[in-house]
């Protein structure tokens, strides 16, 4: 399971994550999701919009309007790299991609340090026979 997944596990288990979409179409500030179904154009307003895979990736913005009619999400930071066609994205209402990416490498970190333990082998050759020391 890689972070994406976990991220996602943990946004829908929390009741945080709107959409887990396609990318139909996408310009610089734009992205239309097929699937998203809001009857409101200031609805999504404030979520945050993370692409996850696909042409942009990694890239993370807050959505500053919809557009109900169309399904198009509107960012007001241009992308970088315009998203692709087909890219996966998820739209969040509450925490971004960075609080979540934190919260899961401080979550491994502390089980990590709590239910793994470090060991140091050395090997050393003693004549014709090997000592192993753990």
């Amino acid at each position: 399971m890689d972070k994406t997944e976990i991220f996602k596990a943990i946004a829908q288990n929390l009741g945080d994550l709107v959409t887990d979409d396609t990318v139909a179409s996408s310009t610089g500030t734009s992205i239309d999701l097929p699937t998203l179904v809001h009857p409101q154009s200031g609805q999504l307003k404030g979520n945050n919009l993370f692409i996850y895979s696909g042409g942009g990736s990694e890239a993370f913005r807050v959505i500053s309007d919809f557009t109900p009619s169309s399904k198009r999400v509107l960012v007001s930071q241009v992308f970088t790299t315009v998203p692709s066609t087909n890219a996966k994205v998820a739209v969040t209402k509450q925490f971004d991609k960075p609080s979540y990416y934190n919260a899961i490498e401080r979550a491994v970190g502390l089980a990590r340090l709590y239910h793994l333990e470090e060991h140091t082998a050395t090997m050393q050759l003693m004549g014709s026979q090997y000592e192993y020391s753990v």
